[in-house]
């Protein structure tokens, strides 16, 4: 943390380091390092100035701290249970390549049925008809969402 003073008339003004309004650390530097307490929560931190009977108190800062930070998600491909190309009517599995496992699935494809198609791993009835068919996976969790469509 950082507590300026402007216009200080003495060599060594002192700093008051609060957090949650408890004292602590009492210093003679502008600077203070404050290590995030273990437990989540929000903290409010502020700086307490004096110097020559004057004491002047910063606005309050507040930082929060999570227990575990969320990656937001990104699909890099999506894999099947079997190599293309597929036969008529057959049914695969499907499985995304995702940077985290913390998310909720939402399956779709316009062509064949879909089956457990909120999970990680869905089950496509492919059609009954040739042609170029594609599954598209949407994830989310609360840091974002993403969506990833291949075509097969």
């Amino acid at each position: 943390m950082y507590c300026l003073a402007e216009n200080s008339v003495t060599e060594n003004p002192s700093f008051q380091w609060f957090q949650n309004d408890v004292l602590l650390k009492t210093t003679n530097s502008e600077t203070y390092s404050w290590q995030a307490p273990p437990s989540a929560g929000v903290y409010q931190l502020q700086c307490k100035l004096s110097e020559n009977g004057d004491t002047v108190i910063s606005h309050p800062i507040y930082v929060t701290i999570v227990e575990k930070l969320i990656a937001t998600p990104l699909i890099s491909d999506i894999n099947f249970s079997r190599n293309m190309p597929f036969d008529l009517n057959s049914v695969i599995s499907a499985n995304a390549i995702l940077n985290t496992t913390e998310v909720q699935y939402i399956w779709n494809s316009a062509a064949g049925t879909l089956t457990n198609h909120l999970t990680a791993l869905p089950t496509w009835n492919l059609p009954g008809s040739q042609g170029i068919f594609s599954i598209s996976l949407t994830v989310n969790n609360s840091a974002g969402t993403s969506t990833f469509t291949k075509p097969v």
